[in-house]
């Protein structure tokens, strides 16, 4: 995997880029992939036709900023997403590929993330976010629904509490909602 740094230095040798729009787009980038990464982690294979809404927005963002820097720089640059993190680090799923380089299709460069990036990333992705038996957990919704997702039943609280004694760092949970609302199907994660 390579480094920001070395994909900047890569970008402004071989394409004279200025300086500040590399910046700002492998800024970009390394947020948008951390919170990919956090969203499929680890050995998650995850094609893009399996997006779930959150992540068809983060790639869609990144696909902006990459079509954006292409306008501003005239530099011929693709944006490819990888379905399977790559070998050498799971915490890299968006590679860029210069066409007519050395790091073209055959040899793209790995966008990294900073772990404080990954770490963050973990906070954002999650609509709520709560301590509970001594971690801070995230919770999401897995369905549509209407309701404002802002607290948890007692009842769902003392679930997942007793899965994290049980030894578990992630599951399901369900709430039940008044008659008028749809019910709530959501995922746990021990964050820290």
């Amino acid at each position: 995997m390579e480094s920001l740094l070395y994909i900047a230095a890569f970008i402004g040798n071989v394409f004279s880029a200025e300086p500040k729009t590399v910046v700002a787009l492998l800024t970009g980038l390394s947020k948008l992939n951390a919170r990919l990464v956090s969203l499929a982690p680890g050995g998650i294979a995850r094609p893009v036709s399996s997006f779930s809404r959150k992540e068809a927005v983060l790639y869609a963002e990144a696909l902006a900023l990459v079509a954006y820097f292409q306008e501003v720089t005239d530099i011929n640059i693709e944006l490819e997403y990888s379905e399977h993190p790559p070998l050498a680090t799971s915490a890299s799923r968006l590679r860029l590929e210069f066409p007519g380089t050395r790091h073209g299709a055959s040899a793209p460069l790995l966008v990294e993330s900073t772990e404080e990036a990954l770490k963050a990333a973990e906070e954002e992705n999650w609509e709520l976010v709560r301590d509970m038996f001594g971690h801070r957990v995230g919770l999401n919704i897995l369905a549509e629904h209407t309701a404002a997702f802002d607290t948890l039943s007692e009842s769902n609280v003392e679930h997942i509490e007793g899965k994290i004694q049980d030894g578990y760092i992630e599951g399901e949970f369900f709430e039940s909602l008044s008659v008028d609302e749809a019910d709530l199907r959501g995922y746990w994660k021990i964050l820290s």
